[in-house]
């Protein structure tokens, strides 16, 4: 017989991946319920506290990786803070505009332009836009492994 509860979790944590590769679609956060919820209503008998312990800090540290990476990566690049406050920002106003290429487009263009009046150098500007975007693409992969790495985990856990 079926498991409608477990056909139910698996769903919403597939969901949790396609989620991570979406731009600001709650795909860690899908998938941590998934696995709770799923926990709950087995009388959190399954899977184990410890499966589920490890798989709720996967669920962090994949939401916080979206978060953390684009700032991390800029700053590394040689982008300020206030820099990377305004990249963010323009970022999600140009996501809800243009989608998830124009985002990163003017993520990049903003960081440059940001930086080149900041310091008057080019080669500067375009490495740390360079920077931040391989920061916002990394930190995306990141966040699709590890939801996909819990999906895994959980399938494995209680099959």
């Amino acid at each position: 017989m079926v498991d409608v509860a477990l056909l139910v979790a698996v769903a919403l944590l597939i969901v949790g991946v396609v989620g991570s590769i979406v731009p600001l679609a709650p795909g860690p956060p899908v998938s941590v319920v998934a696995v709770l919820g799923y926990w709950a209503y087995s009388g959190f008998s399954e899977p184990s506290a410890f499966t589920v312990v490890g798989l709720v800090l996967v669920g962090v540290v994949a939401f916080s990786a979206d978060f953390l990476a684009s700032a991390v990566s800029a700053k590394a690049g040689g982008a300020s803070w206030g820099v990377s406050a305004i990249a963010s920002v323009v970022g999600i106003a140009l996501l809800l505009v243009t989608g998830p290429l124009g985002m990163i487009l003017g993520v990049a263009v903003a960081v440059f332009l940001l930086e080149l009046r900041r310091h008057q150098d080019v080669r500067r500007g375009l490495r740390t836009a360079a920077a931040t975007t391989i920061g916002i693409l990394g930190g995306t992969a990141v966040q699709a492994l590890l939801t996909f790495g819990m999906l895994i985990g959980f399938v494995l856990a209680v099959t």
